[in-house]
């Protein structure tokens, strides 16, 4: 008999990668979730409905009792009938999810499971569940029809509203410049930062909430040439992220931008482009040039000196040093070999009054004044 636990957990990936596939082989329905994280719980969700119904039997031959207390996948449709429609997502939108996890399912069944019997008994179950939710989920969704509850779907709607508002304003607001690019490359929103960069001053919002055509990629040739060749090749060597430096040619001085290319987390496809944020380093580089401007020249004034440190022997009548080899050398000579000193001669006021007072001998005469 199979084991439907041991088949069925831990399979959020595999699951999710034969969707992908299937999404990808035709045009995928108008609702997909864009991370990894939100499919990973709708497995879940599904196969923990699944294998309750299969322990409690629900899925035998006998007829589909609909009882929301005991039947869990009458509270799996109830639940996900409610919880669809207040996300906006409609009755036709949510067959068509349907009609990519049921083959999902029924594929792991045929990779898995290799006796032939045991492999059709285990995709009947599966067909049968699936039949079941998507009986229960049409029931539900009636029900929730039959009973006009205009103000809930009216206080969801708001909630929507709210939440993308919410995304607008955060867009908006962030500091950097930061497009938006569609898989062809054309401009599908900028944010104020870079509408103020690129456009000139505009108003918060205006390509978020104003209809009409979207700005061109035009203007940005004009601040960085060879731009849309460089997304070009970007979209074609298939990267996940990629950071380049440019100067752009507006402005005096000319500013300088780390540029980041991006691709957007979206496993179907649907919301798939590219992101693109702009970092100002004009400031940051001035800086940096400044700062080795200060080193070189700290480095070139310490490149001549020469640092004495330690105890120096010298006598104390003649002055004369002695160095390591433990000859005595004259003090200027000393000073000569271990730094870039020059001494230039001349004689303190004092000794001068002291020799014009004390003259030496006519051999060794020497004119103070001179």
């Amino acid at each position: 008999m199979i084991d439907f636990h041991q088949l069925l957990e831990g399979r959020e990936d595999w699951l999710l990668e034969r969707i992908l596939e299937r999404a990808r082989g035709s045009a995928p329905p108008s609702y997909l979730a864009a991370l990894k994280e939100v499919w990973h719980i709708s497995f879940q969700g599904i196969t923990t409905c699944f294998l309750a119904a299969v322990d409690q039997a629900f899925l035998s031959a006998d007829p589909f009792t609909e009882n929301l207390e005991t039947n869990p996948m009458a509270r799996f449709g109830e639940a996900e009938a409610k919880r669809h429609r207040e996300r906006g997502v409609d009755l036709e939108m949510f067959l068509e999810l349907l009609k990519l996890y049921r083959p999902a399912y029924l594929a792991l069944v045929a990779d898995q499971v290799g006796d032939p019997l045991e492999r059709a008994g285990a995709a009947s179950t599966i067909e049968r569940f699936f039949a079941r939710v998507e009986s229960a989920f049409c029931m539900a969704w009636l029900r929730e029809a039959e009973r006009g509850d205009i103000k809930e779907m009216q206080a969801r709607n708001l909630d929507l509203m709210t939440e993308r508002d919410r995304y607008v304003s955060v867009f908006e607001s962030l500091p950097l410049p930061i497009l938006l690019l569609d898989p062809e490359g054309r401009l599908r929103n900028l944010n104020h930062a870079a509408s103020n960069l690129f456009l000139g001053p505009t108003v918060p919002g205006a390509w978020s909430y104003q209809p009409g055509s979207r700005p061109s990629l035009a203007s940005l040739e004009g601040h960085f040439p060879g731009f849309s060749r460089f997304l070009l090749q970007f979209q074609e060597d298939g990267m996940e992220r990629r950071e380049v430096e440019w100067t752009s040619r507006q402005g005096e001085p000319q500013p300088i931008y780390r540029v980041v290319f991006s691709r957007m987390l979206d496993l179907p496809s649907v919301f798939a482009g590219t992101l693109v944020i702009f970092e100002d380093l004009t400031e940051r580089r001035a800086s940096e040039r400044e700062r080795e401007g200060l080193i070189t020249q700290l480095t070139q004034a310490l490149a001549q000196v020469k640092q004495l440190s330690g105890l120096l022997p010298i006598c104390a009548w003649c002055k004369k040093v002695r160095d390591d080899q433990g000859y005595w050398n004259q003090l200027e000579d000393y000073f000569a070999t271990h730094s870039n000193l020059t001494f230039s001669h001349g004689i303190c006021p004092e000794c001068a009054d002291h020799l014009t007072n004390n003259p030496p001998g006519p051999a060794s005469r020497v004119d103070p004044t001179r």
